[in-house]
C-alpha cells in the first residue's frame, strides 16, 4: 500500500523545521568583547559617543569641583580703625587677601573695626565667614561626605538602572543645587546644597567613566579614559574664564547650573550600555545597541549570539577582603587616598601660598 502524500509531504515539512531549527541553534555564540573588536572597536560613531560623554561628563565634572576654589575663595579685608591697624600691621583702608593675619587678631579686635571690600564677593564674605573652622567646613563637607554619599548612591543605581537614567538624575540634581545655592541666604542651606552637589558630581564621575568604557572595545579603553582626562583639563580653562566674567559668586553658580542643561544632550544622544543590558538579560536591547554601533561605524554586524559570563551570584563587600581581590584593592585605595588628598589639598588652598600670586587666577582686578 503506497504512503499517502499528505503524510510524505508532512514528514518532508517537519524534516526541514528541524534543520532549519538545528540551523539557528547552531548560530555561534560571541563574547560581547569579541563583537566590539568586529564592529569597530573604536569606529567613527565611538569616538563621537566618548566627545559627547567627556564633553557633558568630565568637563562639566571639572568645572563643578573647580568652581569651589572660586565660589568659596578668600576675601578682600581691610582694617577701618587703628586699632586693628596696630594688630595686624596693616594700613588704614588698604585691602589684602591675607587670611592668616586678620584671623590672629580677629579676637583683639571688634567686627566693626575692619571690613570687606566691596564689590569682592564670595560665599565667604557674604556669609561672613571670616576665621575658624566655619570657613573650611564647606570644602570638608562638600568633598568627603557629599562625594562619599554620591559614590555609593549613584553606583548602586548603575548597577540597578542602567548607566543613563542615574546620569540625568545627577546632571538634574547637580543643576538644581547650584541653581538654589545661588540663591540661598542662609549659610546651614548653602552647606546642605553643597553637600547635595558634592554627591551628585561623584555619582556623575562614577557613572560616565564607566558608561564610555562599555561603548568601545576593551583595548581602546585606556584612550577612552584618557580623552576624558583631557577634557578635565579643559575644565580648568572653562572655570578660569567663568570666573573672569563673573565676579560675584552667585552669578557663577547660576551661570554653571543653567549651562548644564545643555548636557542633557549625552542622554539623548549616547545609548545604554550595551555590557549592562546584557548583563541584565536584556539582549535584544544591547544587539540593538550593538547593531546601531556597526551600521554607523560601516561595519558587518556577525551572524551571532551575544554572550557574557554568567553573574551566578551577586559578590558581597567581604569580598573586597579575598586574597584574589585583596592586594589590587589596597594598592588602589593606598594609591587614591594620596593622589586625593595631594590633589584637593592643593585645589582647596590656593590661598595659603600667599596674596599675590593667586590674584590672577581669583579675581579680574
Amino acid at each position: 500500500m503506497a504512503d499517502d502524500p499528505q503524510e510524505g509531504g508532512g514528514e518532508v515539512s517537519s524534516s526541514r523545521e528541524r534543520t532549519s531549527r538545528a540551523t539557528t541553534k547552531a548560530k555561534p555564540a560571541m563574547h560581547i568583547d569579541q563583537i566590539m573588536g568586529k564592529i569597530g572597536g573604536f569606529g567613527r560613531y565611538q569616538v563621537f559617543l566618548i566627545l559627547c560623554i567627556s564633553i557633558g561628563g568630565s568637563l562639566y565634572a571639572a568645572v563643578q569641583n573647580l568652581s569651589t576654589t572660586f565660589v568659596e575663595a578668600n576675601g578682600r579685608w581691610y582694617c577701618i580703625s587703628q586699632q586693628c591697624a596696630n594688630e595686624t600691621g596693616m594700613v588704614i583702608g588698604k585691602s589684602s587677601y591675607d587670611m592668616v593675619t586678620l584671623c590672629r587678631a580677629i579676637k583683639k579686635i571688634e567686627r566693626e573695626e575692619w571690613s570687606w571690600e566691596n564689590g569682592n564677593h564670595t560665599a565667604l564674605t557674604d556669609y561672613d565667614q571670616a576665621c575658624g573652622s566655619q570657613t573650611i567646613v564647606t570644602k570638608i563637607l562638600y568633598f568627603i561626605p557629599g562625594v562619599l554619599l554620591g559614590g555609593i548612591v549613584f553606583g548602586i543605581m548603575g548597577w540597578s538602572t542602567g548607566r543613563k537614567t542615574p546620569f540625568l538624575s545627577a546632571l538634574l540634581t547637580s543643576m538644581v543645587a547650584s541653581v538654589i545655592s545661588a540663591a540661598s541666604r542662609e549659610y546651614i542651606l548653602f552647606v546642605i546644597l553643597r553637600i547635595l552637589l558634592g554627591a551628585s558630581i561623584a555619582g556623575y564621575e562614577v557613572l560616565y567613566f564607566c558608561w564610555a568604557m562599555e561603548l568601545v572595545g576593551r583595548k581602546w579603553r585606556p584612550l577612552a579614559v584618557g580623552i576624558q582626562a583631557l577634557f578635565w583639563s579643559a575644565g580648568l580653562a572653562v572655570v578660569y574664564f567663568i570666573n573672569m566674567t563673573f565676579e560675584y559668586w552667585r552669578y557663577k553658580m547660576v551661570y554653571v547650573g543653567i549651562v548644564s542643561l545643555t548636557f542633557i544632550f549625552v542622554y539623548a544622544a549616547v545609548p545604554e550600555s550595551p555590557y549592562w543590558l546584557l548583563a541584565k538579560g536584556q539582549e535584544d536591547q544591547a544587539t540593538t545597541v550593538l547593531k546601531r554601533i556597526s551600521i554607523l561605524n560601516g561595519c558587518r554586524f556577525p551572524d551571532c549570539t551575544l554572550s557574557l559570563p554568567s553573574i551566578k551570584t551577586r559578590e558581597k563587600v567581604v569580598s573586597l577582603f579575598q586574597p584574589r581581590f585583596r592586594r589590587i584593592g589596597w594598592l588602589l585605595m593606598v594609591h587614591w587616598f594620596l593622589v586625593g588628598m595631594v590633589y584637593y589639598y592643593i585645589h582647596l588652598s590656593l590661598r595659603r601660598y600667599g596674596p599675590e600670586p593667586t590674584d590672577f587666577y581669583v579675581d579680574q582686578n
